[in-house]
C-alpha cells in the first residue's frame, strides 16, 4: 500500500548476482595475451545470416591500465575471395589463402571461387554452421595438388621468405609460390599463387613479386590507414626515381611539380626540380648530346680528342653589319633570336651538334658526339630546311616591317679532330682541322658566286645520288696543291624539279669543258643555263671567264 512505503525494506543492488557465461575463445585470447589476436576461420554472423569468416579481436584498457573488454571486427571470407577473383595472377593464374589451424591439416580459407571452400552443416542447437572442406576434397585439383606438395618433405616448415616450386595437375605444368604473411597484429595466413608454366617460363622472379603483391593487397584491406600513408610516400618517391632516371638521359622536359604532404619527400621533389632547371640552363650553353654522353659515362670531362670523319657546317647572314647599324640594340637582339632559334631547331631536328653561335654566325657538325653514319646527308637536309624556313620567316618579317635576312651556308666533310679543347679549367667540345677551315671558306665564297649553299667534294661524293648539286669552279686553297672543286647544293632529288636537274647537268658539262679549255663548248652550255634561268649568277660569271679564255 502507498501509505506503508516508510516501513518497506530498501532494494539492495549489491546482493543481486551478476550474470555469468562462457566467454568466446577470441575474448579469452585477447584478454589473456593483452594484445590483438586473429581467430582461425569459423562461422560468424552477418546480420541475421551466418557466413564463414575470421575475427580480429583487440583488448580495451582504461586510463588506469585496467582491462575493460574486447572489441572485434569480423571479415567475411567471401569478400576476400572476391578480391582474389578480381585480381588474377597473370593471364591464367590465380591466388588463394590458407591457414594452419592449431589442430589438423592446413585448410584453404580464400579462393577466387569461394563456394568450393565450405559446406553448411547443422549445429547442436539446430543452427547452420559453415565447415571448411578438407583441401584433398576440393574440386580445384590445382589447389589440392599444391597443398599436397606443400606438406611433403622440407616444405612442411614455413620459411620467412617466398618459395616457388613446379608441379603438375590435370596434365598441365604449373609453378606454385607461397609466402607467409608475417608482421605485428597480422593473421598467420599463407598467401599462395598458381600460374601455368607456359606463362611464367623465364619469369619466376615476376611470379614471386606477384605473390608479394597479393600479400600487400591483403595488407591493404586490413590496414587501410597504413596503406594510405605509405601511398603518400611511395608515389612521390616513384616519380622522383623516374625523374632521376630521366636526368641520367638528359630528358629534362618541364612539367608541373606534384608537391607532397611529407616534408622530407617534398624537399626532395623541390631539389630534383631545381637540378632539372639547372641542367636545362646548362644545356643551352653546351650541346645536349655532349651533356647526355657525359652523364651516361659517369666520368669527369677531360682534355683530349680523337680523329673522326665528320661533316662541318658554317653559316652567317648576308650584309648583317649594315642591318645591325640600322636597328636599335634591343630590336636587333630580338630579331636575331627569332632567326637563330629557328635555324637551331632545323639543325637539331637533323641530329646536328651546334658548336657555337658567334653573333649572326652558326657553327655545327654531324657525327659526334653521337655517331651518325649518314652525317653528310643530314647536314645537307638541315641546310635546305634552314633556307626553306628562312623564306617563311621573311614573309612574316615583311608583314612586321622588319629587315629581311638572307643566309649563306658552307659545308665540308672529312677527317677532323673532335673532343675537349682548351685548358684543364676551361674547355670547349669542338672540332679542329683542315675541313673546318674549308667549310668556313665555302660559306664565304657564296658572296662571290651569288649562291646560298656551297659544299665541298668530300660532301658531294657522299650525297650526289640523293641530292641535286652542280660544280661551280675550281678554287685555290692555302696549303693544297691544285684547286678544290666547289659545288652548289640545289635541292633533294626527291623534290627537285626538272629545271634544276637540267641546269646541274649543263653546268657539269660546261665546267669540265672550261677546265679543259674547250671554250666554245663551255660557252654553249653556260648559255643554255642562262636561257633557262637568266638570273643564274654562277653561269653568268663563268660565261664571262670562258669568253675571256677565247680572247686570250
Amino acid at each position: 500500500r502507498p501509505e506503508d512505503f516508510r516501513e518497506r525494506k530498501a532494494y539492495n543492488r549489491k546482493i543481486v548476482p551478476r550474470r555469468t557465461g562462457r566467454k568466446p575463445s577470441w575474448y579469452l585470447q585477447a584478454r589473456d595475451t593483452g594484445r590483438p589476436v586473429w581467430t582461425e576461420a569459423r562461422t560468424i554472423r552477418k546480420g541475421i545470416e551466418t557466413v564463414a569468416g575470421v575475427t580480429f579481436a583487440a583488448p580495451i584498457f582504461g586510463t588506469d591500465n585496467g582491462f575493460r573488454g574486447v572489441t572485434t571486427i569480423d571479415f567475411d571470407i567471401v569478400a576476400i575471395s572476391k578480391f582474389l577473383a578480381a585480381n588474377p595472377v597473370g593471364n591464367e593464374g590465380f591466388a588463394f589463402i590458407f591457414e594452419k589451424p592449431a589442430n589438423g591439416e592446413p585448410r584453404v580459407i580464400a579462393h577466387p571461387t569461394p563456394e568450393i571452400l565450405t559446406r553448411t552443416v547443422t549445429g547442436e542447437r539446430g543452427r547452420p554452421r559453415h565447415e571448411f572442406v578438407p583441401f584433398r576434397s576440393l574440386t580445384d585439383a590445382r589447389v589440392a595438388r599444391f597443398m599436397e606438395i606443400f606438406l611433403e618433405g622440407s616444405r612442411k616448415q614455413l620459411g620467412d621468405g617466398p618459395a616457388t616450386f613446379p608441379f603438375s595437375a590435370g596434365g598441365v605444368d604449373y609453378f606454385g609460390s607461397y609466402r607467409h604473411l608475417k608482421g605485428k597484429d597480422l593473421p598467420g595466413w599463407v598467401i599462395a599463387s598458381v600460374i601455368p608454366r607456359k606463362e611464367i617460363m623465364g619469369l619466376v622472379d615476376r611470379n614471386n613479386l606477384q605473390a608479394l603483391g597479393i600479400g600487400l593487397a591483403v595488407l591493404f584491406l586490413i590496414l587501410l590507414a597504413s596503406h594510405w600513408i605509405s601511398g603518400r610516400i611511395a608515389v612521390p618517391l616513384g616519380n622522383i626515381a623516374r625523374d632521376q632516371e630521366a636526368i641520367g638521359r638528359f630528358a629534362l622536359e618541364t612539367k608541373p611539380i606534384e608537391r607532397s604532404v611529407i616534408k622530407e619527400v617534398d624537399q626532395l621533389i623541390v631539389a630534383t626540380e631545381d637540378m632539372k632547371r639547372g641542367l636545362r640552363s646548362f644545356g643551352k650553353y653546351v650541346p645536349a648530346d655532349l651533356v647526355r654522353e657525359i652523364l651516361t659515362s659517369g666520368e669527369e670531362a677531360a682534355l683530349g680528342g680523337r680523329r673522326e670523319t665528320l661533316t662541318i657546317f658554317f653559316s652567317d647572314i648576308r650584309e648583317f653589319s649594315s642591318i645591325a647599324e640600322r636597328m636599335p640594340p634591343e630590336a636587333l637582339v630580338e630579331h636575331l633570336a627569332d632567326y637563330l632559334g629557328e635555324m637551331y631547331r632545323q639543325i637539331r631536328e637533323e641530329s646536328g651538334t651546334v658548336d657555337k653561335l658567334i653573333g649572326d654566325s652558326i657553327m655545327a657538325f654531324w657525327g659526334a658526339p653521337a655517331p651518325n653514319p649518314d652525317h653528310a646527308a643530314a647536314a645537307c637536309r638541315a641546310a635546305l630546311h634552314c633556307q626553306e624556313r628562312l623564306g617563311v620567316l621573311r614573309e612574316k618579317w615583311t608583314l612586321e616591317g622588319k629587315p629581311l635576312l638572307h643566309q649563306r651556308i658552307g659545308i665540308d666533310t672529312g677527317d677532323v679532330v673532335v673532343g675537349n679543347m682548351g685548358s684543364e679549367s676551361r674547355m670547349n667540345y669542338t672540332v679542329i682541322g683542315d675541313h673546318v677551315n674549308m667549310a668556313s671558306r665555302f660559306e664565304n665564297l657564296n658572296r662571290h658566286y651569288g649562291t646560298q649553299i656551297l659544299i665541298g667534294p668530300g660532301t658531294y661524293d657522299l650525297v650526289k645520288d640523293r641530292f641535286v648539286a652542280r660544280p661551280l669552279d675550281l678554287v685555290s686553297v692555302k696549303g693544297r696543291k691544285g684547286g678544290v672543286r666547289v659545288y652548289e647544293l640545289m635541292g633533294d632529288r626527291k623534290t627537285a624539279g626538272e629545271e634544276q636537274v637540267r641546269i646541274a647537268e649543263w653546268t657539269t658539262v660546261a665546267l669540265d669543258a672550261y677546265l679543259a679549255k674547250r671554250w666554245d663548248e663551255a660557252i654553249e652550255n653556260y648559255e643554255k643555263v642562262l636561257r633557262l634561268d637568266p638570273g643564274d649568277t654562277p653561269a653568268a660569271l663563268m660565261l664571262v671567264r670562258s669568253r675571256e679564255g677565247v680572247a686570250s
